[in-house]
């Protein structure tokens, strides 16, 4: 079934009680609305969610301290936070909406693909609502709105959001406690964009500078912020020497940022957390979307470092795979759901939905030509673009080193002149088989027509001859069976060195707080040794197939 691409509509009419929002369907494709339905609330609703948005605050706390207790308890915690995330969503879905539109939202929830939401407000959770409606025999829970539809927003009045970003100035901004959390992004927008700028010192004339200069279309930080509910526009992202970036940063020349309409992201806790100002909102997203921004992430509530970096590796892959921009985001999402049951949920987007990433166009009629096309490369994942680079640089190192050996152990070069250039080899008899032939040997009466015939294969049944050659069997090893065991860290060891019996193992994957190697499959007793600077996990176990155990820490 063919799904369809809506935008909702909403105004905000909250100068008296009771207090209002109306609500507008529209199909792009057609000019008439499809529904306009309108809400009274008797709290003013910006109020109602500063305070929803500093209890799921708290929740997501109360979840990251248990990361250090028993894997049973963490069970529990990850259960309970499931459910409480998913009542407040039915809550606000029932609350919120008008009933007229969580019906029409509950009965095409299978056939909405993008959805733009265009709201005189930046303070809505709309990622949270949670679809629930009733069945043949009763009421059937559904997904989150951010699960159920590629979605997006965007604030009434401002400039129309990027419909399509090129990548080509991308820079990241990162301080250097971030590194082992940041080091995976940084490769995936390298394998993007090699010319990718790195920025660790955060200096604040140096980030004011970069800003005000607007030459950039994509600017990622990730860091430490902080929300200041009592005054929005005094938030901060930390800086060295204990100093802040504000949005209120964001003012005189820095409005140049959007000179390329860049996108903004914000991996910090709480950078999307708005509040009241003079005139209007305050906060990052209004202080971004007033100086230019096509597009801002952020966060509702404060999130796992790990759990934020992975979400951002998996975005820009789906992205750059051909995906939308909300596409990606809740592939991302699905990604992490089942590590971190709070962080998934905290991003949201504004810009377009259907925003894509541009890619290399054809330039030439023969590369517009499909025959003529050569085969297209994979493009590098992250680890193997810098298992690459490494490649490269061993490579020329050990060149280096050879030359140098010979000459330090006297072994004299022709001189350049007495090398023969000439393309004549007249004794040169082709390269070595790979494979054993079955050629008999020239000295042979009939060698020469037996040599002659080896390109042609007769069919015994048929007498008819083909140029084929038959094939050769070869004696190959069966693969060696292996298994993969994933470790449940109970510190935050993000990134460890893992020891199977004394040797490096092969890891599979780092995620969150997990770790998955691979070890050869065979039973027995496996000592196992993890480390992150000061901290040691070690055990020994004995396995038998694929596994998942908790290591004791010292």
């Amino acid at each position: 079934m063919a799904k369809h691409d809506l935008a909702l509509l909403v105004e905000e009419r909250e100068q008296q009680k009771p207090y209002t929002l109306t609500f507008r369907v529209l199909d792009p494709d057609s000019p008439h609305e499809m529904l306009e339905a309108m809400q009274t609330y008797h709290e003013k609703p910006h109020a109602f969610f500063t305070n929803y948005l500093a209890e799921l605050q708290d929740i997501a706390r109360a979840g990251y301290q248990t990361k250090n207790q028993s894997q049973p308890i963490r069970d529990q915690q990850k259960a309970y936070l499931e459910a409480v995330t998913a009542d407040r969503g039915r809550q606000l879905f029932k609350e919120l909406l008008p009933p007229s539109l969580a019906s029409f939202f509950w009965e095409n929830r299978d056939s909405i693909e993008h959805l733009n939401i265009i709201s005189d407000e930046t303070w809505i959770p709309w990622e949270l609502l949670r679809l629930f409606g009733p069945v043949d025999e009763g009421y059937e829970d559904g997904p989150f709105f951010c699960e159920a539809f590629a979605l997006a927003r965007w604030q009434k009045g401002k400039n129309q959001p990027v419909e399509t970003f090129s990548l080509k100035r991308p820079v990241l901004i990162s301080p250097d406690d971030c590194l082992n959390y940041q080091e995976v992004v940084t490769e995936t927008l390298q394998s993007l964009n090699p010319n990718t700028i790195q920025l660790r010192d955060l200096d604040y004339r140096a980030l004011i500078k970069l800003f005000s200069g607007g030459e950039h279309d994509l600017i990622y930080l990730a860091g430490h912020a902080t929300f200041n509910q009592s005054n929005p526009g005094a938030s901060g992202f930390c800086l060295k020497a204990n100093l802040n970036l504000t949005p209120g940063s964001l003012s005189g020349p820095c409005q140049n940022l959007g000179k390329n309409r860049p996108f903004i992201i914000m991996n910090a806790c709480a950078s999307a957390r708005t509040g009241d100002a003079l005139a209007g909102t305050a906060g990052w997203v209004a202080s971004y979307l007033d100086a230019g921004a096509g597009a801002f992430l952020g966060c509702h509530w404060n999130i796992a470092e790990s759990s934020a970096s992975e979400f951002m590796v998996h975005l820009f892959e789906h992205w750059a795979a051909g995906q939308s921009l909300a596409q990606a985001v809740r592939a991302a999402r699905r990604h992490i759901r089942d590590i971190d049951p709070t962080t998934w949920l905290a991003f949201t987007l504004f810009g377009k939905a259907q925003a894509e990433m541009q890619r290399k166009q054809p330039t030439t009629e023969a590369e517009t030509t499909h025959s003529r096309q050569p085969t297209a490369k994979p493009r590098m994942k992250p680890r193997q673009y810098k298992q690459a680079t490494r490649a490269l640089t061993y490579s020329r190192t050990g060149i280096f080193l050879g030359v140098l050996g010979l000459f330090i152990l006297g072994v004299s070069l022709p001189p350049v002149g007495s090398i023969n250039l000439s393309t004549e080899t007249p004794d040169y008899k082709g390269p070595e088989p790979l494979l054993p032939t079955t050629t008999p040997p020239k000295d042979q009466a009939s060698g020469a027509q037996e040599s002659k015939d080896t390109n042609r294969h007769v069919d015994q049944d048929t007498g008819s001859q083909s140029s084929q050659r038959p094939t050769l069997e070869t004696n190959r090893e069966a693969p060696k069976p292996t298994w993969s065991v994933t470790f449940l860290l109970p510190k935050h060891m993000y990134y460890p060195s893992v020891l199977i019996n004394g040797q490096k193992a092969v890891i599979i994957q780092h995620l969150g707080m997990h770790t998955k190697i691979q070890l050869p499959g065979a039973a027995g007793s496996y000592h196992v040794l993890l480390k992150k600077e000061d901290i040691t996990c070690s055990g020994t176990y004995s396995i038998s197939s694929d596994d998942q155990l908790l290591i004791p820490c010292d």
